[in-house]
């Protein structure tokens, strides 16, 4: 792996919510956020220092080009994620990826990123509540 890092702020925003916010919420955020060219620029950079690493990985998805249409963007997002999957479950190291604008970077609600959080927290407190009631009419 080179150490140097890698400037995308696609590429950034990904690796940043990867694993910690469902895949279809990121997909739609980089819908939503980025122009075509940013994500398939993203997608051919990640590919690129993917096909340079040493040692090779083998059976690398290939590079697939989306024509220009309404779902390209979509398809490209989702090829971006997939190659992403593919690279974690190969445990290979990556250089960091780094954004030369934090403005390009869309930010997710605190409602969307914490909700799984708030969930499992609010399970855990309901099994308490009929204890936390009678101590508290004593």
């Amino acid at each position: 792996m080179a150490n140097d890092s890698v400037i995308s702020e696609v590429l950034c925003f990904c690796y940043n919510y990867y694993g910690k916010t469902p895949r279809g919420e990121i997909i739609d955020a980089l819908v939503g956020f980025y122009k075509d060219k940013e994500i398939e620029r993203a997608k051919e950079t990640l590919f690129n220092v993917v096909r340079g690493l040493t040692p090779k990985i083998d059976y690398l998805p290939r590079c697939r080009l989306c024509k220009d249409g309404t779902n390209k963007r979509r398809l490209d997002s989702e090829d971006l994620i997939s190659l992403i999957e593919f690279v974690d479950k190969k445990n290979v190291e990556l250089p960091p990826f780094c954004a030369a604008d934090v403005r390009r970077i869309p930010s997710f609600s605190a409602s969307m990123v914490d909700t799984c959080a708030w969930l499992i927290a609010l399970s855990c407190y309901s099994g308490n509540l009929p204890t936390l009631g009678m101590n508290y009419q004593n």
